[in-house]
């Protein structure tokens, strides 16, 4: 009597341990980049003292990590620039000003910068900025918050207002751009309804 297994046996225990290697292989990912984003989670805490974990999350998830935290400042501002479907020259020379104040200069922040030079900014990634920084106004000393809401507002009325004309005269703001500034401001609006009054105050 032989003992010899049928070769469609073996091929089907091959199957099976192919199988069973792919699935363990897909949950070591999985665990890998689910220990990677705890560890930048914690990582931005500690650089911001944003303690909202649900926030960092999300923005790990996209993949930011602690040292790309300087260019979510400027991502609003970007999600302007980008409404009419380009950055036009004025408002590529107001980011990379805001960029070079920030202090992005190169790095991952300034290869994000780069990036969003060239394309829009994800949706997630404006809504988990927005978030981020609306969190971040509420741990900032009252004198730094009020400083950069205001500078966010600024600079955000400067990108959409760059193509032409004199700051500040209504109907110098294309609509698409409107439309990005009272996104910013809908957003600001759950967190610091006098930022979003005093920047729809100025649409």
């Amino acid at each position: 009597m032989s003992d010899k297994t049928h070769p469609l046996d073996q091929l089907g225990q091959a199957n099976e341990e192919s199988y069973h290697r792919s699935q363990d292989a897909a949950l070591i990912d999985e665990l890998r980049k689910r220990l990677q984003n705890e560890a930048q989670v914690e990582s931005i805490k500690a650089e911001t003292g944003v303690a909202d974990d649900a926030v960092l999350a999300r923005l790990a998830e996209l993949g930011i990590t602690s040292e790309m935290v300087p260019v979510l400042h400027l991502v609003p501002l970007f999600d302007v620039a980008w409404a009419d479907g380009e950055v036009q020259d004025g408002e590529r020379v107001l980011l990379n000003e805001a960029a070079t104040a920030t202090g992005i200069t190169e790095g991952p922040a300034r290869a994000l910068f780069e990036k969003m030079l060239s394309e829009p900014p994800d949706a997630k990634l404006v809504a988990a900025s927005m978030a981020f920084i609306s969190s971040l106004l509420h741990v900032l000393p009252e004198g730094e918050a009020e400083a950069a809401k205001n500078n966010l507002i600024d600079l955000s009325l400067r990108v959409a207002d760059a193509c032409g004309g004199v700051f500040g005269l209504w109907g110098r703001i294309e609509e698409s751009e409107r439309s990005a500034l009272n996104r910013v401001a809908e957003r600001l609006s759950a967190g610091h309804p006098d930022a979003a009054k005093s920047l729809l105050d100025r649409l």
